[in-house]
């Protein structure tokens, strides 16, 4: 019985050890497979363009370097190294390069980037890239037009093509534009004046012009020359023809030393008188105090013992028979 008893146990354990460990005995569960988790994404390396970088376009392409563990990317770009106000957000990137807009001229950026996976993002690039996007292109003035219509003076006029400058640029050189001489800065005009007459200009001469537009940061492309030959003499310009408005042009030259001449126009009879300032408000000449007819005048300004630096000559002059009146300051500069 006792021996029947022990068959009995034998017989169950063996059962039980089938049903854990199958059938084959070896002591082994069915082979089921098994999936780990990813690692977090490594910090991604910033590649385009460079850090501190200006005169970006205001579509760039920003790119980055393919990071270990990423199949996706965050890109973000803000108007502050704090992010605290994004202006551009994009976490579906497969690729490692995006074409940004909406981004303003003239105004510095900075952007970072972090790889994710499934298991989640990695942290931001650090420290963030700033780059700075190029000035608002300015359009290039065009139809400058040069005529000596008056002895003296030429009178320049060309299309304003730009809403954002600040100002233009008036350049001038002897000869014609296939002439060998070096283009020079005349004078500069305020922002929305298309137009400029150039009293430094010597008689029957020729001359030719170029207009730039310019802004706090850039400077547009140069208009067309203007080419003109001047008149020859006062007498050859006034016979017959009067100037209509009082007038005093740029003394010619200028600089100068040891002289100049200054040119006016009387439109009328009138009492003129011109004097000479210095720049402390001090005058220090008289050079013209008297009545004169209609017409051109010149009068020659010596040193006289002056030292370099800018004077000023004042035209003050007053119809003779009429109301008509004119207050006119130009100044000029004495180079030893």
């Amino acid at each position: 019985m006792q021996k029947r008893i022990q068959i009995i146990m034998i017989l169950m354990i063996l059962a039980i050890n089938i049903r854990l460990f199958g059938e084959t005995g070896q002591g082994y569960s069915p082979i089921k497979p098994l999936s780990t988790m990813p690692l977090v994404s490594a910090a991604v390396t910033l590649y385009s363009p460079a850090n501190n970088s200006t005169g970006i376009p205001v579509k760039p392409s920003l790119v980055w370097r393919k990071t270990t563990y990423a199949d996706r990317y965050h890109l973000q770009v803000s108007d502050n190294a704090l992010f605290s106000n994004i202006v551009y957000n994009d976490s579906t990137l497969a690729d490692t390069s995006k074409l940004v807009d909406s981004l303003l001229y003239g105004k510095s950026y900075y952007w970072r980037v972090r790889g994710g996976n499934i298991a989640g993002y990695g942290t931001f690039s650090s420290p963030a890239w700033k780059f700075t996007t190029q000035a608002m292109p300015i359009p290039v003035p065009g139809n400058l037009k040069a005529v000596a219509a008056v002895y003296g003076r030429v009178r320049l006029t060309w299309n304003d093509n730009s809403q954002n400058e600040s100002g233009f640029v008036i350049l001038r050189k002897n000869g014609d534009s296939t002439s060998s001489n070096q283009m020079s800065a005349l004078d500069t005009v305020s922002a929305n004046l298309a137009e400029f007459t150039d009293s430094t200009i010597a008689d029957s001469f020729k001359y030719s012009y170029r207009v730039y537009a310019f802004s706090a940061d850039t400077v547009s492309g140069p208009s067309n020359y203007a080419v003109v030959v001047t008149l020859t003499s006062v007498k050859e310009y006034a016979n017959g023809t009067l100037p209509d408005e009082y007038t005093i042009m740029q003394n010619y030259p200028n600089p100068f030393n040891p002289s100049t001449t200054i040119r006016y126009g009387l439109p009328y009879a009138s009492e003129v008188r011109i004097e000479i300032y210095d720049m402390t408000g001090q005058k220090l000449r008289t050079l013209i105090e008297k009545e004169q007819n209609a017409g051109f005048y010149e009068a020659v300004f010596d040193i006289d013992g002056l030292s370099s630096g800018t004077y000023f000559y004042v035209l003050t002059a007053r119809q003779l028979e009429g109301e008509n009146k004119s207050h006119q300051v130009k100044k000029m500069i004495l180079m030893k």
